[in-house]
C-alpha cells in the first residue's frame, strides 16, 4: 500500500515540471494571433451600352411570303353567315337511275336557317321531258320487249330539313379560297303522276355548297325520291316502289344581304 502511494506522489510531482517545459515563461499565445483583414471595398460596375439582345433584333423575311402569312388562320372564320337568313335556289336536275330514259327536271328550293347548321324549307321539281336511250332501242330490237309501264310522276314536292355536317375551305389555283360545306337533308311530300294519282313520297339528299361570296353559292346535290307507283294491268293493277334518283345543280342566293358579315 505504501509502495502504491509513493508511485502516485512521484507522478504528480513530475507533471507540473513537464507543463512548464512545454510552455516557456513569458510566451503569449494571443500575440501570435493574426490581425483581422479589412473589409473589401466594392467598386461600382462601369455603365454598359444599351445594346439589344439577339432575340430583339428583327428576323429577315422571305419576300416571297409577303402577304401570305395571314392567309391561313389557326381557327378559320366561317366563309359566310347563314343564321336567320333565307336561301333561294333555282336549279336543274337530270335523272341518273333510269337505264331507258333520261328525265329532265327543273325547280327550286326555299330554306330558312334557324342557326348556322340547321334549316327548314320546301322544294319542288317539275319533270318536263324524257329522252329514250340506246338501251331502249336494243331492248325492242333484240329482245322484242318493252320496259314495264309505270305511272310516271310529273311533280316532286317536299318539305325538308337540312343539316350542315362539315365546313371548310379550298384553294382553286391562284384565285383565292372558297368556302365549302357538306350537308344532308330529309323530307316528306307528294309525287303527283300523269295518271292523276298523288302518292306520298319520301326524300333524301346529300350535297355541297361552294361559297362564291356573301350572297351567292353554287349548290350541287344528289337527291332520291321514293314513292309507291301503280303498274297498269288488264287484270289487276300492281303497286311497286319507284325511285327517282337525280343530280341537281343550282345557284343559291342568301337573303337578306345585311346579315352576311363574316365572323
Amino acid at each position: 500500500m505504501r509502495t502504491l502511494w509513493g508511485v502516485l506522489s512521484a507522478v504528480l510531482a513530475v507533471a507540473p515540471a513537464t507543463a512548464a517545459q512545454a510552455a516557456p515563461a513569458g510566451y503569449d499565445f494571443a500575440a501570435e494571433a493574426p490581425a483581422a483583414l479589412p473589409a473589401p471595398e466594392l467598386q461600382p460596375l462601369p455603365a454598359q451600352a444599351n445594346t439589344p439582345t439577339p432575340s430583339a433584333q428583327p428576323v429577315p423575311r422571305d419576300p416571297r411570303l409577303e402577304g401570305a402569312v395571314d392567309r391561313v388562320k389557326a381557327l378559320p372564320r366561317r366563309p359566310v353567315r347563314r343564321r336567320h337568313r333565307f336561301e333561294l335556289t333555282p336549279q336543274a336536275a337530270l335523272s341518273v337511275n333510269d337505264g331507258f330514259y333520261l328525265q329532265g327536271l327543273a325547280g327550286g328550293a326555299l330554306q330558312f336557317y334557324l342557326n348556322e347548321e340547321f334549316s327548314l324549307g320546301v322544294a319542288a321539281d317539275w319533270l318536263y321531258g324524257r329522252v329514250p336511250t340506246e338501251n331502249l332501242t336494243t331492248l325492242r330490237q333484240v329482245y322484242f320487249s318493252v320496259p314495264t309501264p309505270l305511272q310516271r310522276p310529273r311533280l316532286l314536292a317536299q318539305a325538308m330539313a337540312t343539316w350542315t355536317l362539315l365546313q371548310g375551305k379550298a384553294a382553286v389555283g391562284r384565285r383565292g379560297l372558297y368556302g365549302l360545306d357538306l350537308f344532308v337533308s330529309a323530307g316528306a311530300g307528294v309525287a303527283p303522276t300523269f295518271a292523276g294519282r298523288t302518292p306520298v313520297a319520301a326524300f333524301f339528299a346529300i350535297g355541297q355548297h361552294v361559297v362564291l361570296g356573301n350572297l351567292l353559292a353554287l349548290r350541287l346535290e344528289l337527291r332520291d325520291a321514293l314513292f309507291i307507283a301503280t303498274q297498269p294491268s288488264p287484270m289487276a293493277p300492281a303497286s311497286r316502289l319507284q325511285q327517282v334518283l337525280t343530280l341537281a345543280v343550282g345557284m343559291s342566293f342568301l337573303l337578306p344581304g345585311q346579315g352576311a358579315a363574316r365572323w
